[in-house]
């Protein structure tokens, strides 16, 4: 899977997390610290639709409350209730073109 999170770094130019299961917020977690950590510099937008991302949010504060996370780190990433107003906060980041190679054959970890 870290190959597959990596690959995925290094082609995208933002971050949108949508409601998901585990994969989602492992990926929305591990690219949250790799900004942190300044592997990348990419804008990070969760899509919280009808609260789904209120309980991790809420987690996030209590981290930072806690003094287990830096202030900021709750809300290192833009969050909106909407995938249409979400464009927005990426700063209007064009997704580059998909390579050939990508569009026959997924890459396998």
């Amino acid at each position: 899977m870290h190959e597959r999170k990596a690959l995925m770094a290094k082609l995208s130019d933002a971050f949108i997390a949508l409601p998901g299961g585990y994969g989602t917020f492992d990926e929305l977690c591990e690219m949250a610290t790799w900004d942190q950590l300044g592997i990348h510099a990419k804008p990070l937008v969760v899509v919280n639709v009808e609260g789904y991302f209120d309980g991790f949010l809420a987690q996030l504060d209590r981290a930072v409350a806690d003094r287990s996370a830096e202030a900021g780190t709750s809300r290192a990433a833009g969050v909106c209730d909407d995938g249409g107003r979400c464009a927005g906060r990426v700063g209007g980041v064009a997704a580059p073109p998909v390579p050939q190679w990508l569009r026959d054959a997924a890459p396998r970890p």
